[in-house]
């Protein structure tokens, strides 16, 4: 999990369930934006706190 992955396509590949993963992103990174939710990123090596901020094309990260 780094802001790499914020993308709802784009998971890890050691992930053992990645439809689960796309589904539960789907429904939690608009959350995220829309509360203006803190995400903690325990292994990003630039950011360790990020809110979510919609694109045009998606969702991306901004550091806190």
């Amino acid at each position: 999990p780094t802001r790499a992955h914020i993308n709802i396509a784009w998971g890890m590949g050691y992930d053992n369930f990645p439809l689960t993963t796309i589904e539960e992103k789907k429904r939690y990174i608009p959350r995220a934006y829309e509360e203006q939710w803190m995400l903690f990123l325990e292994h990003d090596p630039e950011a360790t706190v990020v809110k979510v901020e919609s694109t045009g094309r998606g969702f991306n990260t901004v550091i806190i």
